[in-house]
């Protein structure tokens, strides 16, 4: 059977004290459909002449030397060649069915139930475990569809901050659930990753999707979003106060298995 890769990355730093949401969303897929959609992705990032895909970094182009420079070159088209942009990189992970798993955890609640509740804080860290979690969980649980004993890889941007407690949380979730389908686990430079650089843009559009719930539940998604998850009906499992509250209700075998 076909080697399966889920490639992942995180939005929102725990370090920002006035961080409101986080998220750890990605993609999985067969690794020769990752291999043609990141062909098509250099393509399209050659044809643009834009840098490598950071949405912190396009959103915030002034901060940023090279997204700075598309700005300018752009001139007063830069809004709406972004936002075509992205539309475009989000259609190709649409044309190359990459499949979107993760959590976006309402991490100013998560922070308060952890100083409550040390057994809380115990069974699941931080809010980024938690959607390493969930990613990791489903990815197994959709690709045993068709795949009873897949052998996955897992690829994560090389962040100095994070790769290590990363990689003790893939541990720890293989131990939590028994799961042995997880065959490697790469930290690579996002800059020449596309699949991260997919990984980054799901998991910033989750993050602001959740913070646009909690201000007004009836707010639409933006269509970039919408485009990259296949539908309104795919989204990332969202982790708000109420489910929070619901798991510290539950004792620690019971929480650690949802």
């Amino acid at each position: 059977m076909a080697f399966w890769r889920l490639c992942c990355d995180e939005s929102g730093k725990l370090t920002n004290k006035n961080l409101e949401f986080v998220s750890l969303c990605g993609f999985f897929q067969t690794q020769g459909k990752l291999d043609k959609f990141s062909e098509e992705w250099d393509y399209c990032r050659v044809r643009l002449e834009v840098p490598p895909i950071h949405m912190c970094k396009i959103m915030l182009p002034d901060d940023d030397r090279e997204w700075s420079q598309v700005k300018n070159r752009w001139g007063k088209e830069w809004e709406s060649k972004r936002d075509a942009m992205l539309m475009e990189f989000a259609g190709l992970i649409r044309a190359h069915q990459l499949m979107c798993v993760g959590g976006v955890v309402d991490a100013e609640h998560f922070k308060k139930l952890c100083t409550e509740n040390a057994k809380f804080s115990e069974t699941h860290k931080n809010p980024h475990y938690y959607g390493l979690h969930v990613a990791v969980t489903e990815t197994v649980r959709r690709i045993m569809v068709v795949d009873p004993s897949p052998s996955i890889g897992i690829v994560l941007d090389d962040d100095d901050e994070w790769s290590l407690k990363f990689h003790e949380y893939i541990k720890a979730v293989e131990k939590l659930l028994s799961i042995t389908e997880i065959k490697s686990v790469c930290f690579v430079d996002d800059k020449v990753f596309p699949g991260v650089q997919a990984a980054d843009m799901v998991s910033y559009e989750a993050r602001r999707a959740m913070k646009g719930f909690k201000e007004n539940p009836s707010r639409e998604i933006s269509d970039v979003f919408i485009e990259m998850i296949w539908g309104k009906d795919n989204l990332p499992l969202l982790i708000t106060a109420d489910v929070l509250d619901e798991l510290a209700k539950q004792n620690p075998e019971e929480t650690e298995r949802l």
